[in-house]
């Protein structure tokens, strides 16, 4: 045997073994997870825009990872899905110039998805009360309201001289005070809906706050925007296994709001690549061999409906596929300091999340890792689902069933509270162990979710989910049989 394939054979022995030896290869690989590149994918991607799926920002994505992926020495296979309608928001302002008194007050606007055009102007705030009372106006108007309107009450504004639509969500959560919680019109319609704009609750409060004490309120307000149509690029990077089956890690590339999205899921994508740089540059390096079963890194050009054309182009290997671990929303939380691992209620899940509860349990705590974890029950909204029997069948594949798993630290715009799937209770939880509170992000889909307040605030989140990741897969890809 020469001195390569016994190296080789040596170090799978160190994760083959229990215990201490297992342990002292896993930390050795997770020590060279890199906070300082996760950051830096962030902050890469959220300068190319929103990243949406057919639009030039996503093409700047899909490019950016391809050549991470090649950069890694993994095999790159790129694919476009069919045309879907896009937008781009390439420039807005929105500023209040009267009173005085509310100059300084920041609006955090982000334009609604597909919002038309609004050439620069000056606007006057009204209330929705005026305007309905038949009236037209008598100057560019600007409505404020606390839901988005639908299509007949747009009709009615368009009608009376409205120019705008100004939304500043009443959703009952904590997320949306300094941020405004972006809205999305129908992509298909283009002359039904007026411009729309999401702004802060604040912003809201002072400005009413001002009409009612009969104060005029003026802004300037312009949006360039365009629409059309584009396919979503999905890309996928390839590290072989010596058998045929393979595991998908796997995030999605757009931020599906049309904002920043720095948590979501940008940190997603930098799960992803820097999962894919660890595990490749340990092979190249010797230090890991190469896996039992292949590990496909791919990220979507939009998120579900490219991971559901996936499954359709592949439906006649989809039986293959092993494992799907997905990252979605790893930068941040607002309350708490934890990971989870998502779909402990699906019997299919249980054996691999029974693996991952391990690992949370046996490095929680321990210098660089988690100080708090837990599996926790389903919640749907993300890519994972796809692989699920149901949704396979309605895509023409049936008798397949895929553990499928999400990493997350945040989910959605407020906390829930969740009964524990029965005998999901872990030592790495440090609350009541019949419940898992879901901890939330602060800028869930609004114009804030930036690196700023995120994934530079609090980037020990990405770095947990990959270790997490990086050790599952460990115990799973090298070692399962």
């Amino acid at each position: 045997m020469n001195t390569c394939a016994v190296h080789l054979a040596l170090t799978l022995l160190a994760f083959v073994v229990p215990a201490g030896s297992q342990q002292s290869g896993e930390r050795r690989l997770a020590g060279r997870v890199s906070e300082v590149r996760l950051r830096s994918s962030v902050r890469d991607l959220v300068r190319l825009g929103n990243r949406m799926g057919g639009t030039p920002s996503g093409d700047a994505s899909a490019q950016y990872v391809a050549s991470t992926f090649q950069s890694y020495g993994l095999n790159v296979r790129i694919t476009e899905g069919p045309p879907v309608p896009t937008f781009m928001h390439t420039r807005w302002t929105l500023k209040v110039v009267e009173p005085r008194s509310l100059r300084s007050i920041a609006a955090y606007e982000w334009p609604a998805g597909f919002s038309p055009a609004l050439p620069l102007d000056t606007f006057e705030i009204k209330s929705m009360v005026g305007l309905l009372s038949g009236k037209a106006a008598e100057v560019n108007t600007m409505i404020l309201m606390r839901e988005m309107p639908d299509a007949d009450l747009f009709e009615r504004f368009a009608e009376q001289g409205t120019g705008c639509v100004l939304v500043a969500d009443s959703v009952n959560a904590p997320s949306y005070e300094d941020s405004g919680l972006i809205h999305s019109l129908p992509g298909e319609t283009e002359d039904t809906y007026l411009p729309v704009f999401s702004v802060s609750r604040r912003f809201a409060r002072t400005v009413e706050s001002a009409l009612e004490r009969g104060l005029v309120v003026r802004v300037v307000a312009g949006l360039l925007t365009s629409r059309g149509t584009g396919r979503p690029v999905t890309v996928e990077g390839i590290l072989e296994g010596s058998t045929d089956t393979s595991i998908i890690v796997c995030a999605h590339g757009d931020a599906d709001s049309g904002g920043p999205g720095a948590d979501d899921n940008a940190s997603g994508v930098a799960g992803v690549l820097e999962l894919a740089r660890v595990i490749s540059s340990g092979i190249r390096g010797n230090i890991l061999p190469p896996p039992r079963y292949g590990i496909r890194f791919i990220v979507w050009g939009a998120e579900i409906e490219s991971t559901r054309e996936y499954i359709r182009a592949h439906a006649d290997s989809i039986d293959r596929i092993r494992l799907v671990l997905n990252f979605d929303e790893i930068g941040t939380g607002a309350e708490r300091n934890c990971l989870y691992f998502e779909g402990n209620d699906r019997p299919i899940n249980q054996p691999v999340l029974r693996i991952m509860q391990d690992i949370a349990e046996e490095y929680v705590g321990r210098p660089g890792f988690w100080s708090e974890a837990t599996t926790n029950p389903s919640q749907g909204g993300t890519d994972s689902y796809v692989f699920e029997p149901a949704s396979l069948r309605r895509l023409g594949v049936s008798d397949v069933e895929i553990p499928a798993i999400t990493i997350f630290t945040a989910a959605w715009n407020m906390p829930k509270k969740i009964p524990q799937t029965p005998g999901w209770s872990t030592r790495a939880w440090k609350g009541n162990p019949d419940t898992v509170i879901v901890d939330y992000s602060r800028y869930y889909h609004s114009s804030r979710d930036l690196p700023a307040l995120t994934t530079e605030r609090e980037p020990f989140n990405m770095v947990w989910a990959v270790k997490a990741a990086l050790i599952s897969l460990i115990r799973i890809a090298w070692t399962s049989p």
